[in-house]
């Protein structure tokens, strides 16, 4: 009892420390709200021409260097414009490509126009997200931190406007959670890693 007093005003000593300090965040004004984080949406063009068969080496590095230099290329979407004709004789190497550079494969488009003639127009857009700046108040400022680093974060800023899409589902789980809620009464066969990889 002797040791255990001084060892309860030390510690209300350090509450009592911890609680001052504490009111900078409790104190923040009502008015203190989430920054809306702005979007900007960034593109650029670059035109291949003249066209072969294929796209030769020096063409296919220029793609490279171009799509490199629009940064990321997760977010990137990707338009190819060209006539009917070279789009069909260019679709597959160009889709080939890009994938191999980065790109999504549901962000490779192929449109058709009878503009150039021989060549190939590929852009590239994608939403580029403008982290606010917070200003150093008296107060902590959560809401724009947040919103700050939300923007700096975010892999595909267009998710902000809306969602991706869900992955498929898993076919074997949902169809064993059936089978489990038709019949209650039988076991599950449970197979361990030994048995899977047991010799038949």
């Amino acid at each position: 009892m002797l040791f255990q007093t001084p060892l309860m005003i030390f510690t209300v000593m350090l509450l009592t420390g911890c609680s001052y300090t504490l009111s900078q965040y409790t104190d923040a004004p009502e008015a203190a709200k989430a920054v809306a984080i702005e979007l900007e949406l960034v593109n650029a063009q670059l035109e291949l021409a003249p066209l072969a068969q294929t796209l030769s080496g020096q063409q296919q590095a220029t793609l490279h260097k171009f799509i490199a230099l629009q940064g990321n290329s997760y977010p990137q979407r990707v338009i190819v414009t060209a006539n009917e004709q070279l789009i069909t004789r260019h679709q597959e190497q160009l889709r080939q490509l890009l994938l191999t550079l980065g790109i999504q494969a549901s962000n490779i488009a192929f449109r058709y126009s009878d503009k150039s003639a021989n060549s190939l127009i590929i852009t590239s857009e994608y939403f580029r997200a403008i982290a606010p700046a917070c200003h150093r108040t008296s107060y902590a400022d959560l809401g724009c931190a947040s919103s700050r680093n939300l923007a700096m974060m975010v892999a595909d800023p267009v998710q902000l406007i809306r969602g991706a899409s869900l992955a498929p589902m898993d076919g074997v789980k949902a169809t064993e959670a059936i089978k489990r809620y038709r019949h209650p009464t039988e076991a599950p066969k449970s197979e361990t890693l030994v048995n899977l990889t047991k010799v038949k």
